[in-house]
């Protein structure tokens, strides 16, 4: 008979996996646009404009998220190209880039590829908002 050897196998251990997953990837924004925003418009309309743009952009989430959850995909396409266009207006490049592949995953009638593309959507929308008002601030 022989012995019985341990089993190298490692153990699972809960207490080593994260509770919660955050995605993180660097928001990109064009200083350029955004200047020319401040050179056009001065201080107050500037701010003004951003502003707006960014009531516009929290709208058009807010709507492709109920898009979604009612289970209208073909007008998170149309959501997402109108968050594209903003984001390009006030220099939100991360915004712009990762919206058409929102609208690409609605057009595959993909519904949780949509969710996971917008929820990556939101987290550069959030992000640029802060971070353009971080540079205003400078």
């Amino acid at each position: 008979m022989r012995p019985m050897t341990p089993d190298p196998t490692p153990t699972f251990d809960a207490r080593d996996v994260p509770s919660t997953i955050t995605p993180s990837e660097p928001s990109e924004y064009d200083r350029g646009v955004i200047r020319q925003l401040w050179l056009d418009h001065g201080d107050t309309g500037a701010e003004r404009q951003i502003c707006r743009t960014i009531t516009a952009l929290e709208g058009a989430l807010a709507g492709a998220d109920r898009a979604i959850a009612d289970g209208r995909l073909a007008e998170v396409s149309t959501y997402a190209r109108q968050i594209s266009r903003l984001g390009a207006s006030i220099g939100f490049r991360s915004v712009a880039r990762i919206a058409p592949m929102v609208e690409e995953t609605a057009i595959r009638r993909d519904p949780a590829a949509v969710a996971s593309t917008l929820a990556r959507l939101t987290r550069h929308c959030d992000r640029s908002i802060y971070e353009i008002w971080d540079i205003s601030g400078t």
